[in-house]
């Protein structure tokens, strides 16, 4: 097996675990955030990402409990179905981390819940 194969399925593995561990956190910000809703100043189409899909660069403000005000620029891959939910001017449920209110996700099942 050659070092470009090698160095190919490395970061492969890489790429995957990375991906794993971002799908993970997000899980836990659904399960254990609080709650709040943002609204969205500004959406960007960085790349598309296949089936349908494509990654935006969103501005959003928003609130937290004690009454503190973010700004801030969030990253993320969403489906052709969800960004009709995601322009400028709209007002989209997010959950932060407590502990670090400028860790967001957005709360696509509230969101898409939302729209029925």
């Amino acid at each position: 097996m050659s070092y470009t194969t090698i160095i190919g399925i490395i970061a492969v593995i890489i790429l995957f675990s990375l991906a794993i561990k971002k799908g993970f956190k997000e899980r836990a910000l659904l399960d254990n955030g609080v709650s709040t809703t943002a609204e969205v100043l500004s959406v960007k189409q960085l790349a598309s990402v296949g089936n349908g899909g494509y990654k935006i660069s969103m501005k959003l403000k928003y609130k937290t409990q004690t009454g503190d005000d973010f700004l801030i620029d969030y990253k993320n891959g969403y489906s052709a179905v969800t960004l009709p939910y995601l322009k400028k001017g709209s007002f989209i449920p997010i959950k932060y981390d407590r502990k670090d209110p400028g860790k967001i996700v957005v709360d696509l099942p509230s969101l898409m819940e939302g729209s029925n």
